[in-house]
């Protein structure tokens, strides 16, 4: 997870590609589940990243990414 996180910075620097909102500066950005743990997501489902108050926003919801 921080991989991916640490892909993002590197590519698109602190930015937060946003959850219902634009994308926006942000330091806190956090590896989001695609398919949330809670649904059955794991280590090996696919990620993106938001930062926390995104991934918040975002629950537990599926993203169709």
């Amino acid at each position: 997870m921080a991989r991916a996180v640490a892909d993002w910075r590197a590519k698109h620097g602190d930015v937060c590609p946003g959850y219902n909102r634009p994308p926006h500066p942000a330091t806190d950005l956090t590896a989001d589940h695609l398919l949330p743990r809670a649904q059955g997501g794991g280590p090996g489902s696919p990620l993106a990243v938001l930062c926390r108050s995104c991934n918040s926003a975002r629950g537990a919801g599926i993203d169709a990414r």
